[in-house]
């Protein structure tokens, strides 16, 4: 088992901040007020949050939680398209030519990319238990709650998106749990290695 960098080990806290940065936009559209300044710094927190779900993409990759082999790094790209779509909307509200087609591109890519790399993560066997449902929990929520609610209404739901910050948080918390049990793993590992000085070489 490697011993983590401090570059990994920042990658670690990707997802959970991806989540939390989801939820954070949540608090000031809709328990705050809605005013310019809140909707720029939502614009803000957003924008940082899609740069955490690409981090989270090369995590990913870093320790092949999706598998090995070069379909399992295609997949990885879908969900990383999704979030640079995203970014892509975000700037062009900026312009005198908003593209909103970004965002629903955006959300798609990204559901459709979790669903797969999900599924993937699900059966490389790299997280245990229930713990390697939890990717799969991201990818599947934009299609039972998001998608819907824009086929049924006809327009997105702030809500519902901003809300897909509780599975990415979830599966965030799980990967650092993951990183936690890594670490305390390695510990035992070395643990008969570590002689306190002076005690000579036990060889």
């Amino acid at each position: 088992m490697k011993q983590h960098s401090s570059v990994t080990t920042f990658l670690w806290y990707a997802p959970v901040m991806a989540g939390i940065s989801y939820l954070l936009v949540f608090i000031l559209f809709i328990v705050l007020s809605k005013n310019p300044e809140n909707e720029q710094l939502g614009d803000l927190i957003f924008s940082i949050g899609q740069v955490f779900i690409l981090l989270s993409m090369l995590l990913f990759h870093k320790l092949n939680l999706n598998g090995r082999g070069f379909w399992k790094k295609v997949a990885l790209l879908i969900p990383a398209l999704g979030s640079l779509a995203y970014l892509a909307g975000i700037i062009s509200l900026h312009t005198t030519n908003p593209m909103i087609i970004f965002f629903p591109t955006g959300a798609f890519l990204i559901g459709l990319g979790m669903l797969i790399v999900g599924i993937q993560v699900a059966k490389a066997g790299e997280l245990k238990q229930w713990k390697r449902l939890t990717p799969l929990l991201v990818g599947v929520y934009p299609f039972v709650v998001m998608f819907p609610i824009v086929l049924v209404t006809g327009s997105p739901s702030i809500i519902a998106i901003m809300l897909w910050g509780i599975p990415w948080k979830i599966m965030g918390c799980t990967l650092l749990f993951e990183l936690y049990r890594r670490k305390k793993s390695l510990l035992n590992i070395f643990a008969p290695y570590n002689y306190p000085a002076g005690s000579g070489n036990r060889m």
